[in-house]
Order: structure tokens, then C-alpha cells, then sequence
């Protein structure tokens, strides 16, 4: 056998073990921490998708929760769990959010394969600078303008302003479709620290 196949074994095998053993952080909390854990390595293969748009990584045994690209765990509406077994592997995902009144859950994700939608809630953030993992580099409050660690630039909604000003450098940001107000603001995003997000645009 040569090195590579035995590598994607160990892999194989690995991954799962470590996601299994992640830390998990009450719901009801403010601040979601982002988890410690970073299962790439050197030649493991990198998958690439449009801005905003991701990519299922695995789903839970119960259905209740699902990761994506970047580590983070989503909490599924009970309502919704038997639809995410038929969800594949890499399945393309968008993020978005939920705007139906009186409901626990702030987001929808929709596989833009199968057009299935779930009702969800951000249970743990990303990697802790995974190679998927966003963070604010810079921010300008007066402007509302943020620059990402990936060098993509953005102007919050004045219709978000607010939810601006408790954000600091370094946060973790998560990139998601506006499908509220502001349709000149095409992207959501998400703060993984402050448990919130606002309508943006890129420029």
C-alpha cells in the first residue's frame, strides 16, 4: 500500500473519532465559542464553493444537528430531522434567515441540490483558524464597513447598524444570503461570538 491510500484511511477514521470527542456549549449562552479542534492537515483535499454558498460535512446519527465546511454545528428543528437523512456529503448548502414569527430558530439552510429546507440554530462555531474558518480583520463602525481574513470587504445595512456596534476585530464571521429587507444587500453575516448577524453587502 503507498502512503497516500494509508493517509486517507487514517483519515477516514481520525475525523470522525475527533468529532465525536468535540466539546459541546449550552445553547442558551450569548457568546458561541468557537471550537479548539482543527481535523485538515497538509494534502488533505480542499473544497471550494461560491461565496456564501457551503458544504454539508456530516450529519448527526439522530438527525438533530448537522456540520458544515467550516466546523460549525447546526442545531436541526425536531420537525425537520427526518428530511436531513437524505442529505449527502458535500451537498451544497446556503444559509439564510428564518423569517417565520415566533419561531426558536433564526436560520434556515437549504441544500441547493435537493431544494430541502431545515430550520436551524447555530449551535458551535467554526474551527479555530480552520482553512474555512472567517474572521474580522478590520472594522469601521462609522462607515459600517468590515474586511474579512479572506480580504472580501463589506457594507452593513443601515438597517443593521446597531447589531454592528457590539462587533469587534477578530470575531468569527459565517457568510449567508439576505432574504429580508435591503435587497441591495445580498450577504448575511453571521457572528459566530455575538450569536447574531446583519444584511451586507460586498464591494
Amino acid at each position: 500500500m503507498n502512503n497516500a491510500y494509508l493517509k486517507s484511511i487514517f483519515l477516514s477514521i481520525l475525523i470522525p473519532t475527533l468529532n465525536f470527542a468535540q466539546e459541546y456549549y449550552p445553547l442558551n449562552t450569548k457568546k458561541i465559542q468557537t471550537v479548539i479542534y482543527n481535523f485538515y492537515s497538509n494534502g488533505y483535499p480542499e473544497i471550494y464553493f461560491p461565496l456564501g454558498m457551503h458544504c454539508l460535512l456530516s450529519v448527526s446519527a439522530f438527525g438533530d444537528s448537522l456540520d458544515i465546511e467550516d466546523g460549525s454545528r447546526w442545531k436541526i428543528a425536531p420537525s425537520d430531522a427526518s428530511k436531513v437523512a437524505s442529505w449527502g456529503s458535500q451537498d451544497p448548502l446556503i444559509i439564510t434567515q428564518n423569517h417565520d414569527w415566533f419561531s426558536r430558530y433564526n436560520y434556515r439552510i437549504i441544500n441547493h441540490a435537493t431544494g430541502g429546507i431545515l430550520l436551524a440554530n447555530l449551535h458551535l462555531g467554526p474551527f479555530q483558524n480552520g482553512p474555512f474558518t472567517r474572521y474580522i480583520l478590520s472594522i469601521n463602525t462609522i462607515l459600517g464597513e468590515i474586511v474579512l481574513t479572506d480580504h472580501t470587504r463589506w457594507r452593513i445595512s443601515a438597517l443593521d447598524n446597531d447589531a454592528m456596534s457590539n462587533w469587534h476585530v477578530n470575531d468569527a464571521i459565517i457568510i449567508g444570503y439576505n432574504t429580508g429587507l435591503d435587497t441591495d444587500c445580498q450577504g448575511l453575516l453571521i457572528n459566530v461570538n455575538e450569536n447574531q448577524h446583519a444584511r451586507a453587502a460586498q464591494f
